[in-house]
């Protein structure tokens, strides 16, 4: 079937779904004739299911009517009318057992509808977070609240720098790493940047634990990282639109010749000197050697993402896996604006498959047994229904003359919604913990969300509190708690950064955490006042802080306090 007979409206619709698909023309031609020339229609049959759709020239025998061809497969998505196995095999070309696993997983996992989160508040609360990252007049006399961790202007409009300086002052070996830094006996001259930069550095460490203030101004502190990285590295980053993961590794890559008191190889290739941030941020493998891995929106779940890292023609075993390994979500493009899909996140997930190839089999195993095409379907089915409760509820919260009883009734009912929903597999944390050592088993500490609107980009991060099993969203200088659905449902459509921890760094962090919850306390019971007695007493102190660093606490909170 050629192209030249349709008119120029349709015949630029056929270019168009023909770029985005990559499909043939008889493809394209077939599918937009069967949904009335709906582009968005017709992308989305081929993004999804296009490879079970044959060309028409070898299916009109089999097929006299074209149209019900097409309705059953726009079905796929409207009404969960998904292809048979044998369909399967007809059309995926037979390789090898391990890949052609992944890719009947992938494929099956494309077909699960995304959830509708969007609604009404959810939208409102986003739209406030984006005015309030773009005010630049935000006042100091905002005492701090204790119960919450302390929040950071957002200088410079770069709110990916507030992310990554708030996870990493979570992690306890780097913060000893970076709080008992001494400068190399070589470079006694109190002015080289180096010593100025760790020097601010722990400044800003000890403020966010001391402070009396909602939140702080680290103008200083920015200008200096900035300064520091163009010193060392050779990289200019400005305030050009960085990634969050791509902030996080220059950081490191400065950061790690400082602390070991090395000189910097510009041929490290990310190579991490320093055992100590090696053991925190990289992992080791075979064809690996990242400080962060990247992996695609597109796949849709985390467990897939690592299976096609591991699987390709053979098995490649990881090493090693550090005590915290992060990754970054790379999202799809077309024509400059980005193709949102769900990205499913478990909240703790046992790794051990990523060290032993027949752990790696049993999982794929137990993926391919789960996304059947009844499971898909009922998940679809669940979530379609979970999407009109939220929204319904939403809408009758707005309208105020609608009874509170029938609100709650909706309320009950999109929880129970949720909770079956909770119990698939794109939801389970615990799908592969069975027999798995538990040296293995990994926790998602920190989640970075990227919010794009009119060429501006805005980040803020999710930190759990393992402590208070309750997680904080740093927004920059606003600091609150959030339920654990709000983020899975943020993490899950907006999310760009992850990491995880395991459970011995879990412990560790649990720990500091503790001891952080206690000094809060401490200085809420003495008003702003630091009882540094106390606070050695009760060792809450290490390492110890100097006396001249103890008066410049002393004198900012007293300050704060008399405005």
């Amino acid at each position: 079937m050629s192209s030249n007979q349709f008119t120029p409206q349709q015949k630029e619709k056929i270019k168009q779904v023909c770029e985005f698909s990559s499909q043939t023309e008889e493809k394209v031609i077939y599918v937009l004739q069967g949904n009335n020339w709906q582009v968005e229609q017709a992308i989305d049959i081929l993004t999804n299911a296009g490879a079970f759709i044959s060309n028409t020239n070898n299916t009109q025998s089999q097929q006299p009517n074209n149209t019900n061809k097409i309705s059953q497969q726009n079905n796929l998505k409207n009404k969960n009318s998904l292809p048979t196995k044998q369909q399967q095999n007809n059309t995926i070309p037979s390789q090898k057992n391990e890949k052609n696993d992944i890719q009947k997983i992938e494929e099956q996992i494309k077909l699960i509808d995304n959830q509708e989160w969007e609604t009404s508040d959810i939208t409102i609360a986003k739209n406030r977070m984006l005015q309030k990252s773009l005010n630049q007049n935000i006042g100091q006399e905002l005492k701090r609240i204790y119960q919450l961790p302390v929040g950071l202007i957002n200088v410079r409009k770069i709110g990916y720098f507030n992310c990554i300086i708030q996870i990493l002052v979570q992690n306890p070996a780097f913060l000893e790493k970076v709080l008992t830094w001494k400068k190399n006996q070589k470079s006694q001259n109190e002015k080289d940047k180096k010593i100025l930069f760790i020097t601010e550095f722990q400044m800003l460490i000890r403020r966010l634990t001391f402070t009396n203030k909602r939140f702080l101004n680290h103008q200083e502190f920015v200008e200096k990282t900035f300064d520091i990285i163009n010193f060392v590295t050779k990289t200019k980053i400005s305030d050009k639109n960085l990634k969050p993961n791509e902030f996080f590794e220059i950081l490191m890559k400065t950061l790690d010749p400082i602390l070991s008191n090395t000189e910097y190889e510009e041929n490290q290739s990310k190579n991490l000197l320093d055992n100590t941030l090696n053991a925190q941020f990289q992992i080791q493998q075979q064809s690996v050697n990242e400080i962060t891995l990247n992996f695609k929106r597109e796949d849709r779940y985390l467990y897939l993402s690592l299976l096609k890292l591991v699987c390709q023609d053979q098995f490649i075993m990881f090493q090693k896996i550090p005590q915290t390994f992060s990754f970054s979500l790379l999202q799809k493009q077309n024509n400059n604006s980005q193709i949102k899909v769900d990205y499913w996140i478990p909240f703790t997930i046992n790794l051990q498959f990523l060290t032993n190839e027949k752990m790696c089999q049993q999982l794929k195993s137990i993926l391919l047994n789960l996304v059947n095409d009844k499971t898909i379907q009922e998940i679809n089915s669940k979530q379609k229904l979970l999407n009109s409760l939220i929204i319904v509820e939403q809408s009758y919260e707005q309208n105020k003359i609608i009874p509170i009883n029938v609100i709650e009734q909706l309320r009950i009912e999109r929880k129970k919604v949720q909770n079956e929903l909770q119990k698939y597999f794109l939801l389970n944390d615990g799908l592969n913990q069975t027999e798995y050592h538990q040296d293995y088993q990994y926790y998602l500490h920190a989640a970075v969300i990227q919010i794009v609107k009119d060429n501006y980009q805005h980040f803020y991060v999710y930190i759990c509190n393992f402590t208070l099993n309750q997680w904080y969203r740093y927004n920059d200088t606003d600091v609150r708690v959030e339920s654990d659905d709000i983020v899975r449902k943020d993490i899950q459509q907006n999310g760009c950064y992850f990491v995880y921890v395991s459970q011995n760094q879990m412990r560790c962090i649990k720990h500091l955490q503790e001891k952080q919850f206690q000094i809060s306390t401490n200085l809420e019971l003495e008003q702003g006042i630091i009882n540094w007695n106390q606070l050695e007493i009760n060792q809450l102190m290490k390492p110890l802080i100097p006396k001249e660093i103890k008066k410049i606490l002393e004198s900012e909170n007293e300050n704060n306090k008399i405005q």
